[in-house]
């Protein structure tokens, strides 16, 4: 298919990243510098990174301790930049990160977290240097940053003008460490401006490797097959091994946002009603309709206190709106287009993962690569216009969940002409072979 270096390997496999080796030593330099470290190679007066002049510019101080107690979805709050969907992600990995902290099953995915905050680097850094890992294009890639944040960024209410919104409120912020994990997303991603829209499921595997899928749920029949495959009861017996996300692209009613994407953390079945508890990373706004917060005030008299104490409404909730809230999983499928798991990969010797990864970098010379979408469709099984693996899986059990992923290094936005790449993926079960 053309020149191509492919490596094949498990999920062990380390591929040499200079990059990584690069970021170390610029990190090393920094926390044993005389002065606090400055990043010139990611300067936020520059329209890229929302343009602020030094009065827009906030700075952590150098010795504070970004995570003063367990990274928490109530660290995170959305200001008027358009991410909502890298954040709402980092509210689900929050979320995970708090749920297996105590589980002696979940160490490695505790080790996993860990490593994306870096935490043991991280707390009460020497000279406002912080790394950051991202899993990019199967590995992880270390970003490193300064305590510098933009205080302001360019968004555009309803009227359509662009106008200058607010990025945060420092005197409401108490633990940095989201603020500076979103900056560092933001260098490897080209720019602050490069964060303005785009999909979870993205986000999702950026933060933890996983495998990420996303299923539509904007008609009728959409929701009435995902009904079919129990995708709620999938959910709730999987909530400890998946990250998942809803989106809202279409009108909102009851207090949901249009355009805007919500963390799902919890699935709750009581009074045969089917729960489902959501985050809005903004950390305010909230689901008004039944089961709300204040619906559940005005009718907590009709639940125990276990129910009361599950639903948060053992205490008094005088009406807080922290942007946590329960709705019906039916009213749920009616007000979001999009779900979106990610499948993270939990290895135990009761539940063992198997992990194989095609590596490398898949290039024609220009003339045996389809020349269109016909060309594409007619050729796609030719191994002169294609790339092929034969995937022989062998499994005692009688079941077993296989899951497939296409990662691309391409532009988080299609800029020019020469970003925008189309692929067609197909799986084709071949003959049995037998011994």
């Amino acid at each position: 298919m053309g020149k191509s270096k492919v490596q094949i390997g498990d999920s062990s496999l380390v591929i040499s990243n200079s990059n990584n080796s690069n970021v170390e030593r610029e990190y090393k330099n920094a926390v044993n510098g005389s002065y606090p470290y400055r990043d010139r190679s990611f300067n936020l007066a520059d329209s890229s990174n929302y343009g602020n002049p030094p009065s827009e510019i906030f700075e952590v101080k150098p010795k504070e301790d970004i995570f003063v107690d367990e990274p928490g979805t109530d660290d995170i709050k959305q200001g008027n930049a358009c991410d909502c969907w890298f954040l709402s992600s980092l509210c689900s990995l929050a979320h995970e990160a708090n749920v297996i902290k105590h589980s002696d099953s979940n160490i490695k995915r505790r080790a996993l977290i860990d490593a994306v905050y870096e935490r043991s680097l991280n707390t009460k850094t020497k000279n406002a240097a912080y790394l950051f890992n991202f899993f990019k294009m199967g590995e992880w890639q270390k970003v490193v940053v300064d305590n510098q944040l933009p205080l302001k960024c360019p968004y555009s209410p309803q009227s359509g003008i662009i106008k200058r919104g607010t990025t945060f409120k420092p005197d409401e912020v108490e633990e940095f460490w989201a603020l500076l994990l979103e900056k560092a997303f933001a260098k490897m991603s080209g720019g602050y401006m490069k964060l303005q829209g785009g999909f979870p499921r993205c986000a999702m595997t950026f933060l933890t490797g996983g495998i990420t899928t996303a299923d539509l749920m904007d008609t009728k029949d959409l929701v009435n097959e995902l009904d079919k495959r129990d995708i709620f009861g999938y959910l709730k017996r999987n909530k400890e091994h998946i990250l998942v996300n809803a989106s809202n692209y279409e009108g909102a009613t009851q207090g949901l946002v249009a355009g805007h994407a919500y963390s799902v953390e919890d699935y709750v079945e009581m009074h045969g009603v089917k729960l489902v508890r959501l985050q809005n990373p903004w950390g305010e706004g909230e689901w008004t309709g039944d089961y709300g917060d204040e619906w559940l005030e005005r009718n907590k008299h009709k639940f125990s206190s276990r129910e009361q104490k599950i639903l948060g409404i053992d205490g008094n909730l005088d009406n807080d709106d922290d942007g946590l809230f329960f709705m019906t999983w039916e009213e749920f499928m009616e007000e979001f287009e999009q779900l979106t798991v990610c499948h993270l990969a939990v290895s135990s010797p009761s539940s063992p993962v198997f992990e194989m990864r095609a590596i490398g970098n898949f290039s024609y010379n220009g003339n045996d690569c389809p020349s269109d979408i016909q060309d594409m469709c007619d050729n796609y099984l030719n191994p002169a216009k294609s790339l092929q693996f034969n995937l022989t899986i062998k499994q005692s059990a009688k079941s077993a969940n296989i899951k497939f992923q296409l990662l691309m290094d391409l532009p988080m936005k299609a800029t020019e002409e020469s970003d925008k790449r189309l692929v067609f993926f197909s799986m084709h079960k071949g003959a049995e072979i037998r011994k």
